[in-house]
C-alpha cells in the first residue's frame, strides 16, 4: 500500500513538473513572438533557442515542430542554410509520426529541400521532396515539380531540370489545363533547351509558348519574344534576332526589362558590325536601366559602349564610359561587402547567442542536478531497509544453491564414467573395421596380380600367332620371288644381243645428252635465281605499299608509287574538310597517354573510315584534329557531294556512339570549302610528302574555327554548296561573314 502511494505522489509530481515545463515554452514562445520577423533579431533568435532547449531536455515533444519550422525559417531567410537544415531535421530524430504528416511538417521537407538546392546539393534536395510528393494532389503536385525544377535550374543542371519540366507537360495533359498553362511550361522547356545549347528545339517551343496562348500579357509576350532572339543570336540568325528583340521591347511595359532588350539589341548589332545602331540602342538602355535604377546592368551597358567607341576609333568617348562602367563598379563592389560584413556580424551575434543559451542551459543543468542528488539520498535510505531484507533471503538461497551443486557434481562424475566406457568401445569398434579394410584391401591386390598375369598370356599367344603368319607370308614371297627370277634370266637373254647393238648407239646418244643437260642445268639456276628475285621485289613492293598507306591516305599511296614514285605539280578543283575535336586540351588533363591515344583511336577511327568510303583522302592528323581531301590526287567527279555527305555521316554516327555510351561525350566542329589548289610532292631527294596548299585550305580551317562564334557543328561556304546536285541541297540561309586573311566577306551556311 505505502509503495503504491509513492509512486502515485512521483506521478503527480512529474505531472505538475511538465505543465510547469509546457507553460515555460508557451511563456518563451510569446516574448519571441512579440519581436519582429522581418530580419534577423538577436532577441527573438535567443528565445526561440531557449525554448529548442526546454523541449529537448523535456520528457514529451509540446510544441517541438512549431519551434523547429521558426528557428529553421530564421535562418533560412536570412541565408544561413546550414543551421536552417539542422533545425529542420532535428524534428525526424524525435518520435513524431511523420507517416501522416501535418501541414508544418509538409512545409518542413519542402524548406530542407529548398535549402539543400542553395548549398548546391540537388540530389539530397530531392530526397526531401519524393518523402512529400504522394501527400499532394493535381494542381499540388505542379507546384512541388516546380520547386524541384527550380532547384535543378539554380544548379545550372537543365537536363535534371527539362526531365521535370516534362513531366508537369504530362499531367496538365492528363487534367486538360488551359492554353495559359501550357504556354507557361512551353517557355520553360525551351529555356531548358537553350540551356542546354539545342537553340533550334528552343525556338520551337518559344513558338509554341506565344502561339499556345494568345491572350498573354505583353510582359510575359515580351520576355518569351526576348528569349526567342537570343536563341536566333545563337545560331547566327541575327536579323530574325533583332526582329523578335525589337517586338519584345514594343510590347513591354517595365522599364527594367525594356533595358535589358535593348542592350541585347545593341550586342546583336555589334555581331553584325553595325555599331551606329549598336550604340543608338545603348542609349536607349542606359536611359530606361537609370529609371529602373538597375545598376548592374549598367555596369554592362557602359562596358558595351566603351568598346564601341574604340572600335569606332573615338578614344575620349570610350575612356570617358570606361570611368562610368569603372566607378560604378567600384560602387556596387563596396555595397556587396557591406552587405557581406553584415551577414558575418549577424553569425557573430548568433554564435553569441548560442554561447548565452549554452551557459544557461548548463546552470539549469546544475540545478538540476542537485534535485536530483537530493532525491538520490533519499531512494538511498530506502534501498539500505530493502538491502538488509534481501541479504536473509539471499543466505537461505546460497545454501539451497549448494545442496544443488553437490546434485550435480554427483551426475556430472556418473556421466563421466559412461562417456569412458563408451569410448572405449568406439575404439574397439574402430579397430575392428580397420582389419576388415586391410583384409579386403591384401585380397583385391591379389585378385589384380591373377588378371595382370592372364594378361600377358593372352598377349604372348596372340604375338606366337602373328609370328606364323608372317613366316607363311615370307614363305610364298621366295616362291613368287624365284618365280620371276627364272623368267628375268630369259629376258635376259633376249635382251643381250640387242643391248650390244644399241651399245655403240647409246655411248654417241650419251655424250650428246650429258652436253644438253649441262646446258638446261645452268638455264634452270638462272631461271631460279631470276623468280627468286622476282618473290623478293613483289613481298617489297607489297610492304611499301601497306606501310605508306598507313602513313597517307591508300589514294595519295597509289599515286606516289605510280609514275615512277613521282606525283605531278598541278592545280586541281577539290573539296577540304576541317575537323576538330572541341576542349581536346581539357580533356588530355590528368589522363594518361594510353588514355589518350585510345581515345583518339576511338574517335579518328570511324571518321577515317566514312572519308574514304567517300573517296576522301585524310592528309594530316594533328592531335585533336584533321586535314581532309576530297578530289586529290584522284576525282571523282562529285567530290563537293562526297565531302558534304561525309560531314553529316560523320556528325550522325558520333551522336549514335555518345548515346550509347560508346564514346564520352564529345562535340567537333567541321568546315568545308571547295576551290583550286596546287597539289604535289614537297621535300628533298631523301625525304618527300604529298601536300595540297592555297587559299582554299587556308579558308576552310578558318570556317572550321567559326563553328565556336556560330555555336554550331559544320560551316560549309557558298562554293561547295553550288556543285551539290539539286536533290542534295535544301532550304538554308546564307550569311556573309569577314574572315581573317580575306579583305572580302565570304557567304557561308551553319548546322
Amino acid at each position: 500500500m505505502s509503495r503504491a502511494i509513492i509512486i502515485f505522489s512521483f506521478l503527480v509530481l512529474q505531472c505538475f513538473s511538465l505543465t510547469a515545463q509546457n507553460s515555460a515554452i508557451d511563456s518563451l514562445i510569446i516574448e519571441a513572438d512579440a519581436h519582429s520577423n522581418d530580419e534577423l533579431d538577436i532577441d527573438r533568435l535567443s528565445i526561440l533557442q531557449k525554448a529548442f532547449n526546454e523541449v529537448r531536455d523535456s520528457a514529451s515533444n509540446y510544441r517541438l515542430v512549431e519551434i523547429c519550422k521558426e528557428l529553421g525559417d530564421l535562418f533560412f531567410e536570412n541565408k544561413i542554410y546550414d543551421s536552417a537544415i539542422d533545425y529542420y531535421k532535428y524534428v525526424f530524430t524525435t518520435d513524431i509520426d511523420t507517416i501522416h504528416k501535418s501541414k508544418d511538417l509538409i512545409s518542413i521537407y519542402r524548406r530542407i529541400g529548398q535549402s539543400y538546392s542553395q548549398i548546391n546539393k540537388p540530389d539530397s534536395a530531392l530526397i526531401y521532396y519524393k518523402q512529400i510528393f504522394k501527400d499532394f494532389e493535381y494542381p499540388d503536385q505542379i507546384d512541388l515539380y516546380r520547386d524541384i525544377v527550380e532547384i535543378y535550374r539554380f544548379n545550372d543542371e537543365h537536363d535534371q531540370s527539362l526531365k521535370y519540366n516534362l513531366l508537369i507537360e504530362e499531367l496538365l495533359r492528363e487534367n486538360d489545363a488551359p492554353d495559359q498553362a501550357f504556354s507557361k511550361i512551353y517557355n520553360n522547356i525551351a529555356y531548358n533547351y537553350h540551356g542546354l545549347k539545342n537553340y533550334n528545339q528552343a525556338i520551337v517551343f518559344f513558338t509554341l509558348a506565344i502561339n499556345k496562348n494568345p491572350n498573354l500579357s505583353s510582359e510575359q509576350s515580351a520576355t518569351i519574344l526576348s528569349n526567342l532572339g537570343i536563341c536566333h543570336f545563337n545560331i547566327g540568325n541575327n536579323e530574325q534576332s533583332i526582329k523578335s528583340l525589337k517586338k519584345a521591347y514594343e510590347l513591354s511595359k517595365s522599364e527594367g526589362q525594356r533595358a535589358e532588350i535593348a542592350h541585347l539589341i545593341a550586342e546583336v548589332f555589334i555581331a553584325d558590325q553595325d555599331y551606329l545602331r549598336s550604340l543608338k540602342y545603348y542609349q536607349i538602355a542606359e536611359q530606361d536601366a537609370k529609371k529602373a535604377k538597375l545598376d548592374n546592368l549598367l555596369i554592362d551597358i557602359y562596358a558595351g559602349m566603351s568598346s564601341v567607341f574604340n572600335m569606332t576609333h573615338e578614344y575620349d568617348l570610350a575612356f570617358e564610359y570606361y570611368k562610368n562602367f569603372s566607378r560604378l563598379r567600384d560602387s556596387i563592389k563596396l555595397i556587396d561587402e557591406v552587405n557581406r560584413n553584415r551577414l558575418i556580424d549577424n553569425q557573430k551575434y548568433i554564435e553569441r547567442a548560442e554561447k548565452e543559451n549554452t551557459l544557461l542551459k548548463a546552470q539549469q543543468d546544475f540545478q538540476r542536478l542537485q534535485i536530483e542528488q537530493l532525491e538520490t539520498a533519499a531512494k538511498n535510505q530506502n534501498l539500505i531497509t530493502e538491502s538488509l531484507r534481501a541479504d536473509s533471503i539471499q543466505a537461505s538461497n546460497e545454501l539451497a544453491l549448494a545442496r544443488q551443486k553437490n546434485e550435480l557434481a554427483a551426475i556430472t562424475e556418473a556421466n563421466n564414467e559412461l562417456e569412458i566406457a563408451r569410448q572405449k568401445s568406439l575404439v574397439r569398434l574402430t579397430n575392428q573395421q580397420l582389419e576388415i579394410a586391410k583384409s579386403n584391401e591384401e585380397k583385391a591386390i591379389i585378385e589384380s596380380e591373377k588378371r595382370q598375369r592372364e594378361t600377358e598370356l593372352a598377349q604372348q599367344k596372340l604375338s606366337l600367332r602373328e609370328r606364323d603368319a608372317e613366316l607363311q607370308s615370307e614363305k610364298e614371297a621366295n616362291e613368287k620371288k624365284e618365280a620371276e627370277l627364272e623368267k628375268g634370266r630369259v629376258q635376259q637373254r633376249n635382251t643381250l644381243i640387242i643391248s650390244l647393238l644399241l651399245a655403240l648407239l647409246a655411248v654417241f646418244a650419251g655424250w650428246a645428252y650429258r652436253s644438253k643437260r649441262k646446258d638446261n642445268e645452268r638455264l634452270s639456276e638462272a631461271n631460279e635465281a631470276i623468280n627468286k628475285a622476282k618473290t623478293s621485289l613483289e613481298e617489297a613492293e607489297v610492304k611499301i605499299r601497306n606501310l605508306l598507306k598507313q602513313q597517307v591516305s591508300g589514294a595519295v599511296a597509289e599515286a606516289l608509287i605510280m609514275e615512277n614514285s613521282e606525283v605531278s605539280d598541278e592545280q586541281q578543283f577539290v573539296a577540304i574538310m576541317f575537323l576538330d575535336i572541341r576542349d581536346f586540351t581539357v580533356f588530355c588533363e590528368g589522363k594518361k597517354p594510353s588514355e589518350i591515344i585510345a581515345y583518339q583511336n576511338t574517335v579518328f577511327g570511324f571518321m577515317i573510315n566514312i572519308i574514304e568510303k567517300h573517296n576522301g583522302v585524310v592528309n594530316q592528323l594533328v592531335g585533336d584534329g584533321f586535314m581532309a581531301t576530297f578530289g586529290a590526287p584522284i576525282s571523282t567527279g562529285n567530290d563537293c557531294l562526297n565531302a558534304y555527305q561525309a560531314s553529316l555521316k560523320i556528325i550522325k554516327k558520333l551522336e549514335e556512339k555518345v548515346s550509347k555510351n560508346k564514346i564520352i561525350p564529345t562535340k567537333i566542329g567541321i568546315g568545308l570549302h571547295a576551290g583550286n589548289v596546287v597539289t604535289g610532292n614537297v621535300g628533298n631527294e631523301e625525304r618527300k610528302q604529298f601536300s595540297i596548299t592555297g587559299n582554299t585550305v587556308i579558308l576552310a580551317a578558318r570556317l572550321e574555327q567559326l563553328n565556336k562564334q556560330f555555336g554550331s557543328t559544320l560551316v560549309y561556304s557558298k562554293e561547295l554548296y553550288e556543285k551539290l546536285p539539286e536533290n542534295a541541297k535544301n532550304d538554308i540561309e546564307f550569311k556573309s561573314v569577314i574572315v581573317k586573311g580575306r579583305s572580302k566577306a565570304i557567304e557561308v551556311a551553319a548546322i
